[in-house]
């Protein structure tokens, strides 16, 4: 109940200011922003806050033009709800309706009492800053609602009572359709509930979800779910949710090593060009275009998706559909409605087959674009390389004869992103032609160098994260996504505090080397994971050795794999492609390779040690023990005894394997001669025989 004297400010949803006697105040620009952010922010200097209001003045001007806003917002509220002093604070008497959202506890919630609504939904002021502070703080309020419907269900479903549970977890999924957490705890629940139809379809939406917006297939996990609950078996204990991921993390606050990208695209759109934005996977493309595309104005946002080409105009159906739907009255004729039809059947009788790109067609095409970006300042169009080949010649012929864009043609400013190479070749050909011709620029996105890779870290405000800023740089190749999704692997695994050896490898980043892995040719993925196998030994002599193959032949998959930036120069791009490589690798094919490597080793002077590795990974124990026998032996002469003891004891395991009972006796003897003292006895255990 609001106290008697108090005022109410309103910022989820609709904004809106409401005296103690039930009046609303006029409240709005500048003074809504104001009060927001003190409402989010706390006590805050005055220079900050006129900063981030007026950017563009001096701080003399801008303190100044603070000064006016607040005398003029005392006047008209007749009393003081900002203590002008510094630093500038809400009074006690302004109650914001997110207090009880920020304020609720870390423990777990019965109730699930989570206020909904968008930060001051329906507000855009044209103050670059604010918007940006804006943005971030939309996420980072979501991303509380997430946990603390999380939390509330994990109780819910601690207690049995799966229906309320069943709620709150649908409410989040609204929130964070991409968890899989949240999708396998509804599938969960729903089987639980005695349901296991509504599990397996959940599982359905699931998957649709993950392919439509990120083009892969639900995790191992989820899928083992969905098996155990098409089976009819007994699930295990629900997980706990994992540690929530900061919003920073999830989207960084600022572009960290795009400025000269940003800058060109800002040349660009001053003459009127098309923008091309190209990159590998993982560079940040989208989010570069998105946050360009968002300072210019109106966004109407495209995209190609995987499956497009398989028939034609697919792409331009599906926009043409998101246009009608951005614009429900839009009145497009008869005859439109019928040259339309056989790709949008919803616009008439769609007796007529696939179209072919005559002139009816593009013109029909054009009028719905053209009506549809009548109020429009900027179209998007991301993973052009999904499209398929007919959309790509409708746009082309659209966009690409009206130059400058944006101008009197009355087509709007277009920015495109595709991944590197990855365009058909009459879309390279188009681009390389507008480029000539002074239509269109290409920007190309390179990795982050290691000051970038500090920068993001420190951007990302992760407790014990800075002291990771190299092996990051090194591990993820300054690969944006890469790098923010090993971090938020390891937030999730809590492995901050704990990492000594190699980072994991997070699933989603296999999934996207999976996927480019998956373009290679025969040749070029069997030397690859060659490659992979002889790890630190690897030269491509031996890779051309350890497949049996000419040097020619070796010589072109090597190229390949150069081309697809698998390989840079002798190594690997980065430690993930040689991690997704090795952990794609069918087991068949990887004992066929290590025995493969172990011949050709033992003929180059490698240690026997990493040769009888090779062999234990081969399945061969046999040849494997007399080696790791040679290599204790010399660790034991250099008095590395542990190193001896731990080649001593992958011995044993060799010969008991192979039955000769007589040699792991021996072997015991051996390793009772090495007089270890206590404290090299209690060394880490041997590893594993693996790669």
């Amino acid at each position: 109940m609001t106290v008697q004297g108090q005022w109410q400010l309103t910022v989820l949803g609709e904004p809106r200011l409401v005296a103690p006697d039930g009046r609303q105040v006029r409240c709005e620009g500048r003074t809504l922003a104001m009060l927001t952010y003190l409402a989010l922010e706390g006590p805050t200097p005055r220079s900050r806050l006129a900063g981030l209001l007026w950017p563009d003045n001096t701080e003399a001007v801008s303190r100044n033009n603070l000064v006016q806003l607040l005398r003029r917002f005392a006047q008209s509220c007749r009393a003081e709800l900002v203590h002008a002093q510094e630093p500038l604070a809400l009074a006690p008497t302004v109650q914001v309706d997110l207090e009880p959202l920020l304020a609720l506890p870390q423990s777990d919630q019965a109730d699930g009492d989570v206020l909904d609504g968008t930060l001051l939904q329906g507000v855009s002021l044209d103050i670059p800053e604010f918007e940006e502070w804006l943005g971030a703080e939309r996420e980072r309020l979501d991303a509380l609602r997430v946990r603390r419907l999380a939390q509330a269900a994990q109780h819910c479903e601690n207690q049995g009572e799966w229906a309320a549970a069943t709620r709150l977890i649908q409410r989040l999924l609204q929130l964070d359709p991409l968890s899989e957490d949240a999708w396998r705890r509804l599938m969960r629940l729903h089987y639980l509930s005695g349901d296991p139809a509504a599990a397996l379809a959940a599982y359905g939406q699931c998957a649709e979800v993950l392919r439509a917006d990120l083009q892969v297939e639900p995790l191992p996990e989820t899928q083992a779910l969905a098996a155990d609950i098409a089976r009819g078996g007994v699930l295990p204990a629900a997980m706990p949710p994992r540690p929530l991921v900061p919003v920073s993390v999830l989207r960084p606050p600022v572009l960290v090593g795009r400025e000269d990208a940003w800058r060109r695209m800002e040349e660009a759109w001053a003459q009127g060009q098309l923008i091309f934005v190209s990159g590998e996977p993982g560079m940040g493309k989208t989010r570069l275009i998105a946050d360009f595309a968002a300072s210019k104005g109106r966004v109407l946002a495209l995209e190609g998706r995987p499956g497009d080409d398989f028939a034609p105009f697919t792409a331009t159906a599906r926009n043409i559909r998101r246009i009608l739907r951005a614009n429900p009255g839009l009145e497009l004729g008869s005859t439109v409605r019928e040259v339309l039809s056989p790709l949008v059947p919803e616009l008439g009788e769609a007796h007529a087959p696939r179209p072919q790109l005559d002139g009816r067609l593009l013109e029909a095409v054009g009028h719905v674009f053209g009506l549809g970006l009548r109020d429009v300042d900027v179209l998007t169009v991301d993973d052009m390389q999904y499209c398929d080949l007919a959309t790509i010649e409708a746009g082309f012929l659209l966009f690409g004869s009206a130059f400058p864009l944006g101008g009197s043609s009355g087509i709007p400013h277009v920015i495109c992103a595709h991944r590197s190479g990855e365009m058909t070749p009459d879309g390279e050909a188009f681009i390389r032609r507008q480029v000539a011709e002074g239509k269109a620029v290409l920007i190309e996105l390179q990795a982050l160098d290691e000051g970038f890779v500090r920068r993001l870290v420190d951007e990302l405000a992760v407790p014990d994260l800075a002291a990771l800023s190299p092996r990051l740089a090194q591990f993820t190749g300054g690969n944006p996504q890469f790098l923010l999704e090993t971090v938020r692997h390891l937030i999730e695994k809590d492995g901050l505090r704990s990492v000594t050896g190699r980072l994991p490898l997070p699933p989603k980043v296999a999934e996207v080397l999976t996927r480019r892995l998956q373009g290679l040719s025969t040749g070029a993925l069997q030397a690859a994971r060659a490659a992979a196998v002889l790890q630190s030994d690897y030269t491509f002599d031996l890779v051309a050795e350890v497949l049996g193959a000419p040097l020619l032949t070796a010589a072109d998959a090597w190229a390949e794999l150069e081309a697809a930036h698998i390989m840079h120069g002798d190594r690997f791009s980065h430690d993930l492609v040689y991690e997704a490589v090795a952990a794609g690798m069918p087991a068949a094919v990887g004992r066929l390779l290590h025995r493969s490597a172990a011949r050709v080793l033992s003929g180059h002077g490698v240690p026997a040690g990493r040769v009888a590795r090779h062999w234990l990974s081969g399945g061969d124990p046999a040849r494997a023990a007399p080696l790791l026998l040679e290599a204790a032996g010399e660790a034991a002469a250099t008095g590395r005894l542990r190193e001896a003891d731990d080649l001593y004891s992958l011995a044993v395991s060799a010969l008991t394997t192979t039955g000769d009972q007589e040699g792991v006796r021996q072997v015991q003897m051996l390793r009772a001669t090495l007089n270890m003292t206590p404290a090299v006895l209690q060394g880490e255990p041997p590893l594993p025989p693996s790669v």
